[in-house]
């Protein structure tokens, strides 16, 4: 007879479920990575219209090469000022919805205003969520990469 009573027995391995930060970490993963362009135009162009294609992320910059027909020049200039409208209309959409709260909940006396701090937080992480798309997209620029902005990046203007 077996004198190892756990001989027989198989041990059922672990099953590899995601846990909440690989979920998180996934989520992530999806948001950032967005289409990449940069197949699309050859390596001359792209090394021409590079310092260009930066300042279109810089907000209404972008609105100086829709007026000079810039946009109609090249393809790869063409989808950086897209990305750089996209960026201009969400700091006007932030512009707009920090001026509505701040008249919601401000409080007004004879010379000075306060403002909630709840209402500050609110305004400052819009903000910076502008600025991390700006900072994405010229990153993604510098290194020669085109890739869209997350969520705001399909939306094309410029046909």
């Amino acid at each position: 007879m077996n004198d190892n009573k756990y001989e027989n027995h198989t041990v059922n391995p672990v099953q590899d479920r995601p846990d909440l930060a690989d979920k998180i970490e996934n989520k992530v993963d999806v948001f950032l990575d967005t289409k990449e362009h940069q197949n699309e135009y050859n390596k001359i162009e792209v090394d021409k219209l590079k310092n260009s294609a930066v300042a279109c992320y810089i907000p209404f910059v972008c609105l100086y090469f829709i007026a000079t027909n810039k946009h109609k020049e090249s393809n790869y200039l063409k989808f950086h000022i897209n990305q750089g409208v996209n960026i201009t209309a969400i700091l006007i959409v932030v512009f707009i919805i920090s001026k509505i709260l701040i008249s919601l909940f401000s409080d007004t006396t004879m010379l000075a205003s306060h403002t909630p701090g709840w209402v500050d937080a609110i305004i400052a992480v819009l903000y910076f969520g502008v600025f991390l798309l700006i900072v994405f997209g010229v990153i993604n620029t510098l290194n020669g990469s085109s890739k869209e902005l997350p969520i705001f990046g399909k939306i094309k203007v410029i046909r």
